[in-house]
C-alpha cells in the first residue's frame, strides 16, 4: 500500500509503521489498514482527477426552464452520489480517503454541469418537436425524473405520476396540440413507424436470403436474394402454397402462367419474395 502510494519504507519510518500495525485488527482488509495508515499521517489525502482542475463551459440558459433542468438535474445526481458513498462508507467497502474523494468529487460535479442538456429540451418545446420529446418524457416515471419536475415547477404540467394516455396528452398539450392534431401526427408516425420496420424486416430477409445460392435457368449461379429479385421482376409476382404430406412448399409463379420455382422458409427467400413483391405493389 506504500508503494503504491509512492512511499517508501525506510529507517525513519519503518520502526512506526510497526507500531501502526497494531492498531489494525488481525487479518485486515484493505480498507482498514489505508484508513489506520491515512489516519497516522503516513498516506496523504487522494489527489481529485485531472478533469476537475480544468475549467468547464457551463454554457447559458435559453430559458428559465432550461436553466431549472439543468439545476434538479445536478441536485438529483449529486444526492444520489452522496447517498451511495455513505452506503458503501457504512459497509466498510471503501475506506476513508476513496470516502472523502469521492464525496468530493460529487459536490464539484455539481457545479459543472452544463445548461445543454436544459436548452435542447427547452428549445423542443419551444419548436414544437413532440417527436423527440415523447421519446425522452413518455416514460415510466423513474425516467427522466429531474426534467419532469421542472416542466412541472415551470410549466405547470404534471408528467408523473398519471395514466400513461394522461401524460401523452400533456406532452401534446405542451407543445400546442389539441386532441384532433394529436391524432393526425400520431397517424403520420405509425404510418412512418410501419414503413421503417417493413424497410427492416426486407433488409434482415434480403441478408438471410443472400447467404444461400441458386442455380438459374442458364446456369448462372446467384445468391437468393438475385434469384428472388430476378424473378419478380420478369413478372412472378404470386406466392403459391402446395401440399407436400403434412407440410407446405412455396413457390414463385407468374400469374397465368404454369411456371414457377420453390422458395423456401428456411432460407430466406419466401420472406425475402414476400417483402418485394409486398413494396412492388405498393
Amino acid at each position: 500500500m506504500m508503494e503504491r502510494d509512492g512511499k517508501a519504507i525506510n529507517e525513519s519510518n519503518g520502526d512506526l509503521l510497526a507500531r501502526a500495525a497494531v492498531l489494525m485488527p488481525n487479518d485486515p482488509s484493505y480498507g482498514e489498514v489505508d484508513d489506520v495508515l491515512y489516519r497516522l499521517g503516513f498516506l496523504d489525502k487522494l489527489t481529485l482527477p485531472k478533469m476537475f482542475q480544468e475549467p468547464v463551459d457551463l454554457g447559458v440558459p435559453v430559458s428559465s426552464l432550461a436553466a431549472r433542468i439543468r439545476d434538479l438535474r445536478a441536485d438529483l445526481t449529486r444526492d444520489l452520489q452522496l447517498e451511495r458513498v455513505e452506503k458503501d462508507r457504512a459497509s466498510g467497502n471503501i475506506s476513508e480517503r476513496e470516502y472523502l474523494s469521492r464525496r468530493d468529487c460529487a459536490l464539484l460535479e455539481h457545479g459543472r454541469w452544463s445548461f445543454e442538456g436544459g436548452n435542447e429540451i427547452a428549445r423542443a418545446i419551444e419548436n414544437r418537436e413532440v417527436g423527440f420529446l415523447l421519446e425522452f418524457l413518455d416514460q415510466a416515471d423513474d425516467s427522466n425524473i429531474a426534467t419532469k419536475a421542472a416542466i412541472q415547477e415551470v410549466l405547470g404540467v404534471k408528467l408523473r405520476r398519471v395514466k400513461p394516455a394522461e401524460r401523452r396528452r400533456a406532452i401534446f398539450a405542451m407543445c400546442g396540440f389539441d386532441e384532433t392534431a394529436q391524432a393526425a401526427w400520431e397517424a403520420v408516425d405509425a404510418a412512418r413507424k410501419a414503413t421503417i420496420r417493413k424497410q427492416r424486416e426486407t433488409a434482415r430477409a434480403r441478408e438471410a436470403a443472400a447467404a444461400v445460392t441458386y442455380r438459374m435457368d442458364d446456369g448462372q449461379v446467384v445468391n437468393g436474394a438475385q434469384f428472388v429479385d430476378r424473378l419478380v421482376g420478369q413478372g412472378f409476382s404470386e406466392i403459391r402454397t402446395l401440399k407436400h404430406g403434412a407440410t407446405n412448399r412455396y413457390y414463385l409463379g407468374r400469374p397465368g402462367d404454369g411456371l414457377c420455382y420453390q422458395i423456401k422458409s428456411a432460407n430466406g427467400t419466401l420472406d425475402y419474395a414476400r417483402s418485394v413483391i409486398r413494396a412492388t405493389s405498393a
